[in-house]
């Protein structure tokens, strides 16, 4: 499992946390997932969006780390949404009944606007 973290253009506010690989139960990387929120939401973390297109598997441990971090978004104040599920991990989604807790977007764009509202020019003029 690799993750990166990075800004969404023109929305100061949003981070983009990419998760690809194996983030199943039995993964080793899987237990890096943890720190790596919790020193995102350290920060002046608003709204994250997690983008799962290139997420071969995931598991219990990951769901929960992730629906931890939801809870905490949203207790500060923010929100966390997923973006660009393959099938398979939308069916896994559903099984665990994450898609009734967090929203999923088709793309990482379309769950930036979600959480952020569209950028004017104005703003990506300030940015």
């Amino acid at each position: 499992m690799e993750t990166t973290v990075s800004p969404a253009p023109n929305a100061v506010d949003v981070r983009i946390l990419r998760i690809e690989g194996d983030a199943s139960d039995c993964s080793r990387e899987v237990g890096r997932l943890e720190p790596l929120l919790e020193s995102l939401l350290a920060t002046d973390l608003r709204y994250l969006v997690v983008d799962l297109a290139g997420l071969t598997g995931i598991g219990c441990v990951a769901l929960s780390k992730l629906m931890c971090a939801v809870i905490m978004l949203r207790g500060m104040g923010g929100d966390m949404v997923l973006a660009a599920a393959g099938e398979q991990t939308l069916e896994t989604l559903r099984r665990y009944g994450v898609d009734r807790m967090v929203h999923t977007y088709a793309s990482v764009d379309a769950a930036v606007v979600a959480v952020h509202g569209p950028i004017s020019v104005g703003d990506a003029e300030r940015l």
